[in-house]
């Protein structure tokens, strides 16, 4: 039976198939993620492009806000911080294992 999204049937059954399968897996985790991951930082850096939390519920009337109720709602420094640190660590690129043990 053939994985429609894949395009790989449901046992490996050929050579051709199981290269497929790695090519696959090994876009997947190097070049697919790098280029979903790497820039992350450079937008989620700035806080209130994708808060990690909201402290307060979202307002209904968008005329009623005030620059209190949004810094209000938007995490503290410290939840920014923690935000900041994460997504710099999940989108810096790794240093290569061989630079790493020379």
């Amino acid at each position: 039976m053939l994985d429609v999204c894949s395009g790989l049937s449901s046992a490996l059954a050929t050579r051709e198939e199981l290269c497929t399968l790695l090519s696959v897996a090994i876009f997947n985790s190097t070049a697919q993620h790098a280029a979903t991951n790497n820039g992350q930082f450079d937008w989620c850096a700035w806080v209130p492009n994708t808060p990690c939390t909201m402290r307060q519920p979202a307002p209904t009337d968008k005329d009623a806000v005030t620059m209190e109720m949004i810094m209000a709602t938007l995490p503290d420094v410290s939840q920014s911080c923690v935000q900041m640190a994460i997504t710099w660590h999940l989108g810096r690129a790794q240093p290569d294992a061989s630079e790493r043990h020379s």
